[in-house]
This record gives C-alpha cells, sequence and structure tokens, in this order.
C-alpha cells in the first residue's frame, strides 16, 4: 500500500472521490463491470506509467474503489477479470444496495 505521504495517494483519491469517478464507477457496475474498470483510464491518465508498472498503485486504486462503493453501500459480490486493455488484471465487482 501506498503511504500517505506518497503524491499518487492524492490522485488515487481525488480520482474516485469525484463526481466524475463516482459516476463512472456507478456506470461500470451497472454493466455487470468491475467497479475499478470505470476509473481505470482515468487512474492511468493522471498517474502514468506508475498505474502500469508499479502494482502497489494498482493496488492501491483498486482498495480505495472497493472501499468509496462500500461507503456508498454498495455490495461486493465477485471478484472478475477486468476489461481488455486495462492496466488491472481482476477487480471487485458490485450490486446496488437493495431498496
Amino acid at each position: 500500500m501506498l503511504t500517505n505521504a506518497d503524491p499518487r495517494l492524492a490522485i488515487i483519491k481525488a480520482i474516485i472521490q469525484s463526481a466524475d469517478g463516482i459516476k463512472r464507477m456507478v456506470l461500470a457496475t451497472s454493466k455487470g463491470h468491475p467497479a475499478l474498470s470505470g476509473v481505470d483510464e482515468c487512474l492511468g491518465a493522471a498517474t502514468g506509467s506508475d498505474y502500469i508498472s508499479d502494482g502497489a498503485v494498482r493496488a492501491e486504486a483498486g482498495f480505495r474503489v472497493a472501499q468509496e462503493m462500500k461507503e456508498m453501500g454498495f455490495i461486493e459480490v465477485r471478484v472478475d477479470d477486468m476489461p481488455h486493455g486495462s492496466a488491472a488484471h481482476k477487480a471487485k465487482v458490485f450490486q446496488f444496495p437493495p431498496i
């Protein structure tokens, strides 16, 4: 995991917690994809080659996405493959919370 002093952590949090990031994660979830797939491209663009080459950055992103989804009330249902071309290989899939 990344330390709080690592500037990449602030970037990851900013993307995941932004209105656009949340919208992207929920949209991916609505399609049955891992929530991370919604922000994968944004994270790669913002952190550069670190997202592709550093497993700690990808792991932190996956952890933070899962944390955000759970805080919004989504329920983790499985781990699945990420879409072709994603930097991450597998990530958690969530379902909408019961009404």
